[in-house]
């Protein structure tokens, strides 16, 4: 039992030596140069670009909902997102808090590139206060190499107090890193 215990241990190691070995002969399929931020957030110089590539944080955004067909700007506005570990999101953005409530909802990784796919509902509400029904917002996001800027596409869909789709639309997004 003790040898192939010993004998586990040894090969586990010697793959772990290896996989080692071959990231360190390869430093420039895994490095980036150094952002401006790397010695302020105190990262060492040879940080691997997957470091940086972590949505969690809080994120200062403009909004531009877009006509889907031809991409005229609409409407445009601020707003603020909590990406929190585990995948989960919170949003506020600038329309007037009589006229919708928070943002709740989830995010997850879609590729190790800095790209994000995330989904998230608000309630609505008519400017009388009464519930208008509720809002569901799809979003592509995708980080800069350096984890400090982000853009995106949207789509959203709107429903009536009966759960009735009664709209959709588009928007587009751009980001920085709350610091």
């Amino acid at each position: 039992m003790n040898t192939l215990l010993a004998t586990s241990l040894a090969s586990i190691m010697l793959v772990s030596a290896s996989l080692n070995a071959g990231a360190q002969s390869h430093p420039s399929s895994t490095s980036v140069p150094n952002s401006p931020m790397d010695q302020s957030a105190g990262l060492s110089p040879d940080h691997t670009w997957w470091d940086n590539r972590h949505i969690e944080g809080v994120w200062e955004e403009q909004v531009a909902q877009i006509n889907c067909a031809d991409g005229t700007v609409l409407r445009a506005f601020s707003a603020l997102n909590s990406f929190a570990s585990g995948g989960t999101l919170t949003a506020y953005n600038s329309t007037p808090p009589s006229l919708s409530g928070v943002a709740l909802g989830t995010w997850w990784r879609t590729s190790w590139n800095g790209d994000f796919g995330a989904k998230m509902k608000f309630l609505r509400y008519n400017p009388d206060g009464s519930f208008a029904g509720s809002q569901e917002v799809s979003r592509t996001i995708r980080l800069d190499p350096y984890g400090e800027t982000l853009t995106g596409e949207i789509t959203f869909q709107v429903f009536d107090v009966n759960d009735h789709l009664v709209m959709g639309g588009c928007a587009r997004e751009t980001g920085m890193r709350f610091r």
